[in-house]
Order: C-alpha cells, then structure tokens, then sequence
C-alpha cells in the first residue's frame, strides 16, 4: 500500500515539494505559514524561546569532535555527525558506526571547532555560583545554576541533576582540571530536565570509566577518554587533543527547540525516530529533519512523506494503522516527499531563513513510510510512522 491513502487526511491542495522548504519558512504565498509566533498553539511538546542556554554554535551539529585523532575499539555507535580538525586520523569505523557524516580536516569541522573555542571560553567565563571543590559529585543532587571546582572533580555513583519542573533549566559544571568518573557511574536529570541543557567544562581532559552513564555535553579543553561500555546522552567535544572510544554510544539529545511527542507506528525493524540536525535557529540553513529506523532502500516519490504543520493533536488519528500526530485539517500543513538510504536513515532539509521574525515560530512534523507489509513485524496494511516533532525557531 502506497502512501497515497495519507492524502485524504493531508487535505486538498497539499503542497508536495522535494529538498528545500526555504519557501515555507520565508513565508511564501503558497504555504501561508508565516503568521505571528503568538497565534501558534503551544501543542504537546512546544518549547518556549530560550535565550540563556550557552551556544555551541556549530558544533553542536556534532556528536564527536576532536582536533587530533579520534580512535575508537570494538562496537562503538556514534549517533550524529563525527568531526576532526585539524587532525586527519579516524581510526576503529568500522567496527564503530556513525549514522551521520564524518568531517575529518575539512572545513566544516575546521568552523565547528573554531564556534567550540569560543564555547569553551563562555562556559568557563561564567559566574560560580555554587563552589564544590573537593566534594564527590556522586550522591549529591543539583538544582539548575553554575557550579565549578577549583582543580580535579570526581564521580562516583549517582549525579542527579534537578529540574524543578522548568523545562529551560540550564545546568553548568565548571572543573579547573581533570574530571574522571569511577566505573559504573552515573549522571541522572529528573523533574523535566533537558540533557542538552547540561554542560561540563573541562580544564584539562575528561575520563569516563568503564559503564558509565554520562549526560550533557562534555566540552573539554585538552582530551576525553570513554572508558568500555561507557554512554553518553549529550555530545563529546574536546578543543586541542585527542578522543578515545571503546564500545560506547554517543548519543546528543534532540538540541534546544526540538522536543518530541507522541508515539511511533513501529515498521519491520522496530519503532521509528524522528530528530533534528541541529538547533532550529534564525539563518540555519543546514537545519534538517531526520529519521532512523525507517524502511531501507526507498526512493524518494512512493517511499515516505515528512508531514509538517501548525498544529499538533493531543491524541492520535489513526490512518491505514498508522498513528498521525500532526493537524492535517490546518491550512497550513505541508507535506513533502521523503527518501531513504540503505540504513533506513532519512534526512529532509529544512533551510531556516535568516530573519528574525520567525523567532517563536512552531511546527509540528512526522514521518509516514510505505513498506513490506509481511512478514511480522512489519504493519499489515504496509504504513508505519515515527513519533511527531515540535520545533520551536529560536533566535
């Protein structure tokens, strides 16, 4: 079953369009999406504008990036892009995977790690507010606010960082020196927290021990080294030296102004999920949506369709047995023609004018895709769906 049975619900005069949505987001005729931010539902999931989260500027398209080398052993996966400058060597993928694009002494990566120095500098340039020198991180929990050690800082056991219920809660670790972790170790957020809210500043180089759960993202100023069997929900980012992996996961979280809802139709390989490249910002024009798990090796056309609207639904309409997140009955809804590769990854971009009344913007967007219909545990009518996306334009 092709993905023509979703057109009834996407609504007459849908508009299908393939690459760019520069048109869309500059507020064209044909789409009208250009209205003021506040006659936009907040929707499950939106997020209001945030202005006081520290930047990474481009490097937060990143999941890893080093300026020596990157080595990795064993199993290790890199969801997001892996970049080196000026360096030249990765070495260890395979057997490491990325699902993304790796920037090794090329321009990109060159300006990455140029945004991180000025990155680094911010963190560490912020007022303390708490002091923890010679404290364990381990057992202590953390309400949102800047906190720096003088020299070394330790984890052992549990960090729990505590949101308080605020969504936009920012949470800075400052560390003169080194910061190393014991094995089996962990970095928790509760209450609403953000792990792309959380930052570590590292004075010197960072070393996470064997089955560490780390979260936030770990900028450090000289190397990091991921212990075997070591996670990382955030990003791993070192400025002038090297970084190490053995079997890990590196895995940033969705960045600022992209927040998930709702729940994925699963296809034959499992539950569907959607993403964001990178921090939906006024003048982003490599801005993407993406989408891993989907069904390998379909050309854009019958393949799948990125649907994106105005408005989201509170719950679900069900079409061909699939779970449709997004308001199709809006006039301003849109879908567009989606394809994927070999690893069943999708990237759709979404180029981000560089005006700034479209801070405040929201658009809720899921993906659809036609695929085998047998045998289990493929959908029996063929159709399966990722979860919905809200996305916020920030400034």
């Amino acid at each position: 079953m092709k993905c023509h049975v979703l057109l009834p619900f996407l609504g007459a005069g849908a508009l299908l369009a393939s690459g760019s949505f520069s048109s869309l987001l500059a507020g064209s005729a044909a789409t009208g999406v250009q209205v003021a931010a506040s006659s936009l539902p907040s929707g499950p999931g939106g997020l209001p504008l945030v202005s006081l989260v520290p930047s990474l500027g481009s490097a937060q398209n990143f999941a890893v990036l080093a300026a020596s080398t990157v080595t990795n052993t064993g199993a290790t996966t890199v969801t997001g892009n892996l970049g080196l400058s000026p360096g030249t060597a990765v070495t260890g993928f395979p057997p490491g995977i990325v699902i993304g694009t790796i920037h090794a002494a090329d321009p990109v990566a060159l300006q990455a790690q140029t945004d991180l120095t000025v990155a680094y500098n911010n963190l560490a340039g912020m007022a303390c507010g708490t002091t923890l020198t010679g404290q364990d991180l381990g057992g202590l929990t953390l309400v949102p606010g800047v906190y720096c050690f003088a020299s070394t800082a330790q984890l052992t056991g549990t960090l729990t960082l505590d949101a308080q219920g605020n969504p936009n809660a920012v949470f800075v670790i400052q560390i003169g020196t080194a910061l190393t972790t014991a094995a089996a170790s962990a970095v928790q957020v509760i209450n609403g927290g953000q792990p792309s809210y959380v930052f570590w500043q590292v004075g010197s180089s960072a070393t996470l021990g064997a089955s560490t759960a780390f979260v936030g993202n770990l900028v450090a100023l000289a190397s990091v080294t991921l212990g075997a069997g070591s996670n990382v929900t955030g990003r791993v980012l070192a400025r002038t030296a090297a970084i190490t992996m053995d079997t890990n996961a590196v895995t940033p979280a969705l960045p600022v102004g992209a927040s998930p809802y709702g729940t994925s139709t699963p296809g034959c390989a499992g539950p569907l999920a959607i993403g964001a490249s990178s921090v939906p910002q006024v003048g982003n024009a490599s801005f993407a949506i993406t989408c891993d798990n989907a069904p390998p090796n379909l050309s854009a056309g019958p393949g799948g369709l990125l649907v994106i609207s105005n408005a989201a639904l509170a719950t679900p309409v069900s079409i061909a047995g699939a779970d449709v997140w997004v308001d199709g009955s809006q006039a301003a809804h849109f879908p567009v023609i989606a394809g994927s590769n070999t690893a069943g990854a999708a990237v759709i971009p979404i180029p981000i004018p560089n005006i700034p009344a479209l801070a405040g913007m929201q658009l809720f967007v899921q993906f659809f895709w036609a695929g085998p219909s047998s045998p289990p545990p493929c959908q029996p009518g063929g159709i399966s769906a990722s979860n919905a996306l809200a996305i916020t334009v920030q400034l």
